[in-house]
């Protein structure tokens, strides 16, 4: 006959069982509880995460603003330089312009001269000079520009109306201090040291005398 399980045996039995139930369950619910550990860690850190990527936008934002600001100068800066650059070859273009009219000018002076001589050398009558009319303080300012020393005793061999050879322009410093000079040529006598002045017609209008 086969053997009786005792009540005895059956209760160490389900002791036994109990105990292993109770060491399963309490695994179980301590992994739970390391899931939900995990779990808020894990959301935790999703939320830092986001808040840092959040800064972190918000300063991209900030610095795109700041080189988007930074290129509106730069190009602001060109086109003030690019407008410079075009004034510089604005005034560069004038320049020669104003050189150009200068040559034209020098050039149409020669052959209003040139033009003035002949109907002088034609018809004298016609062309009459006007004298250079200077007074003591003028005189002595153009003797002593030009360092004459008084005590030759010649005069000068050139009479008002005659035609003077070889004249150039006064000097600006002396025109400065003599507006009436301005615009004139003058001529040395070579005899006295006289300084003779000549109108553009080349004829003598004045003379200072050591």
């Amino acid at each position: 006959m086969a053997d009786r399980t005792t009540a005895k045996e059956v209760k160490i039995d389900l002791d036994g069982f109990k105990g292993g139930v109770d060491r399963q369950f309490s695994w179980v619910v301590r992994w739970i509880a390391g899931l939900y550990l995990v779990g808020g860690a894990i959301v935790g850190g999703g939320f830092l995460i986001r808040s840092d990527l959040g800064g972190v936008q918000k300063e991209i934002a900030t610095n795109s603003a700041e080189i988007t600001g930074l290129r509106r100068d730069i190009e602001g800066v060109q086109k003030r330089l690019d407008a410079f650059g075009k004034g510089i070859t604005d005034f560069d273009s004038r320049l020669g312009k104003i050189g150009s009219a200068q040559d034209d000018i020098v050039s149409a002076q020669r052959e209003a001269v040139t033009a003035l001589r002949r109907i002088e050398r034609r018809f004298p009558e016609l062309s009459p000079v006007d004298t250079l009319s200077l007074d003591p303080k003028d005189r002595q300012i153009i003797r002593d520009f030009f360092k004459l020393v008084p005590g030759k005793s010649k005069s000068a061999q050139v009479n008002i109306g005659e035609t003077v050879k070889d004249a150039i322009p006064v000097p600006d410093d002396l025109a400065t201090n003599v507006p009436r000079l301005r615009g004139l040529l003058y001529a040395r006598d070579v005899e006295s040291g006289a300084v003779v002045f000549v109108n553009i017609t080349g004829r003598a209008i004045g003379i200072v005398e050591p």
